[in-house]
């Protein structure tokens, strides 16, 4: 079962991260945001090691969707980006997916670990 409260938290701990985070790397931001966010969501969540990848992946996803969603409000209509966005689209949730399962597989361990 999915603990929403811990995949909010992770949402926005990861926005929040990827606006600090992009004043100093821009271009790494949104990936070290998603895995910081998704480590946190695991450890929260203390469950086992699938558990805290599902609820990683749920993190990165919605994170995902927020910075595409940013990024067509900031280009506007314009039909020449319409294209590309909808390729770094599929390629940008596809990476946070995979940044999102191993932060959250992760985070369960750290939290394992604690309890032993």
């Amino acid at each position: 079962m999915v603990n929403q409260k811990s995949v909010v938290i992770g949402f926005i701990v990861a926005l929040a991260l990827s606006l600090a985070v992009g004043m100093v790397i821009p271009a790494y931001a949104g990936y070290i945001s998603v895995f910081i966010a998704s480590i946190l969501t695991g450890y929260l969540v203390n469950e086992d090691i699938k558990d805290g990848a599902i609820h990683g992946i749920l993190v990165g996803i919605f994170t995902a969707v927020a910075v595409i969603l940013l990024v067509m409000l900031r280009s506007g209509s314009s039909e020449k980006i319409a294209g590309l966005l909808i390729v770094v689209a599929v390629g940008l949730i596809g990476s946070y997916i995979l940044i999102g399962a191993v932060g959250g597989a992760i985070g369960s361990l750290i939290n394992q670990k604690d309890e032993h």
